[in-house]
């Protein structure tokens, strides 16, 4: 969280491609509320079990810290499925 809270500005979309356990979210999700920031992030996970995970941990902090806000979980694959469809009725 050091580094986010360095490194970045209050408005700032953070990225990371790595999410994990969804550490990134927690931290921007603290910082902003420690500092009143607006700072966004995207946390990129292809690992089934690690998704799990990070949507339970950044859900948890958002209760626990009576934060209203949301976030939203979005897969690709089944969207990437639609376009190889598509490409194939072409």
């Amino acid at each position: 969280s050091d580094t986010i809270k360095l490194m970045t500005n209050s408005d700032d979309l953070i990225l990371d491609f790595h999410a994990g356990s969804g550490t990134t979210g927690h931290a921007v999700l603290e910082i902003n509320k420690s500092d009143r920031g607006q700072r966004q992030f995207i946390l990129v996970e292809q690992l089934n079990e690690h998704i799990e995970i990070c949507n339970e941990r950044n859900q948890k902090v958002l209760t626990q810290n009576n934060i209203d806000d949301k976030f939203i979980y979005f897969e690709l694959k089944k969207y990437n499925q639609i376009l190889l469809n598509l490409k194939k009725q072409s």
